[in-house]
Formats: C-alpha cells, sequence, structure tokens
C-alpha cells in the first residue's frame, strides 16, 4: 500500500470581520458546509504554482507546503480563515450558489477562484499587496 503524508495548510492569519460574515437576511442564505470550497482552493493553489513542494533534504531554500500532484503527498486546508462563513442559495430552478462572507467590503466571494488571490495575500505570498476582486 502507497503510503501518503498529509500537509495542513493553516492560514493563521486573518482580516476576516465578523460583522461582514453574514449575508443581508433578505436574501434567505443559510450556513454550507465549507469543504469543497477548502478543496478547491487548494486545488487552485497548486495549480497556479503558489503552493509548491517542499525542498528535498540537504537543499537551499526556504521549506514550502508540499504539493499533492507529487506522488505520496497530498495538500489539505482544514478550515477557512477565522470570520470567513460560506453561505448557500437555492435558486428556482434547483441549482445552489454560494456565496463566502467575511471580507471588510461586506461583499461576497461567490466563486473559489475569486477567494485564492486572497488566500495568498494571508499566506503573506503576495509581496504585501492584495490583487483579489474585492480588494482591487
Amino acid at each position: 500500500m502507497k503510503q501518503v503524508t498529509v500537509m495542513s495548510l493553516f492560514v493563521y492569519y486573518t482580516d476576516g470581520q465578523l460583522t461582514k460574515s453574514t449575508p443581508p437576511s433578505n436574501l434567505n442564505m443559510v450556513p454550507a458546509d465549507p469543504s469543497n470550497w477548502c478543496n478547491h482552493i487548494c486545488k487552485l493553489l497548486i495549480d497556479q504554482k503558489i503552493v509548491t513542494p517542499p525542498r528535498k533534504e540537504g537543499s537551499q531554500g526556504p521549506k514550502q507546503v508540499a504539493n499533492p500532484i507529487i506522488a505520496g503527498y497530498t495538500l489539505i486546508l482544514p478550515s477557512l480563515p477565522e470570520h470567513y462563513l460560506l453561505y448557500k442559495r437555492k435558486r428556482a430552478n434547483g441549482s445552489t450558489d454560494y456565496y463566502l462572507y467575511g471580507h471588510g467590503s461586506g461583499k461576497p466571494f461567490d466563486r473559489p477562484a475569486y477567494f485564492v488571490p486572497h488566500v495568498k495575500y494571508l499566506l503573506g505570498l503576495s509581496g504585501g499587496q492584495c490583487t483579489c476582486k474585492l480588494c482591487a
């Protein structure tokens, strides 16, 4: 059996604001399980080469988070940053829309891909400038 090392990515710094973590009540949204968003964020972090494989023993350079594409490693994001909450709303046609609240602007992220630049900023990997659509 193949051994897999699970490496957790924790976002310790947050700019999430508790007062901005809930949608307006007239939108009829309910809290949603963020695990699929967390998994998708990890995939996007890998695809965009924001997180890369760990350095080999004895090599130069900073140690980095593992890349799940590399054999024997997988990356997980166990939770969203503090004060960021995911909500969902059913459409009349039966499909579901998801919205991530908590940003200081009070506006939600409506796709994991739009949140990835903000995660990059929270991880300190963006040179101090956030390029997400809500900060820009």
